[in-house]
């Protein structure tokens, strides 16, 4: 399973549901590492994967099932940045971010 412990800073109950595939082939990326970040849309945009939030405003991390899914419940209503890690799909190292507002 992707998560398998609470998520200690929950504050709310909202949900994202992450969908991660990849581009070329479209199969699921299974074992994918997506991490949620507490930001704005304009500074999700501004600094993306390569530039993270604040440690602060970390919220969760897991790692995608084999239908490349993987849900994170509890978000209070904000922006998130949702940060997708794979190593490499066909030898190509790749990753991702992508704000979301619940």
């Amino acid at each position: 399973m992707a998560k398998q412990t609470p998520n200690p800073n929950a504050t709310g109950s909202g949900g994202i549901l992450v969908s991660a595939f990849d581009a070329g082939s479209t199969a699921p990326l299974e074992n994918a590492s997506v991490s949620v970040w507490r930001t704005t849309a304009g500074e999700a945009a501004r600094k993306g994967a390569a530039h993270p939030p604040a440690a602060t405003d970390f919220v969760d991390i897991g790692t995608t099932q084999s239908n490349g899914r993987l849900q994170f419940d509890g978000l209070a209503p904000m922006t998130y940045l949702v940060v997708l890690h794979h190593l490499q799909v066909k030898g190509t190292p790749i990753g991702g971010a992508s704000p979301q507002t619940v």
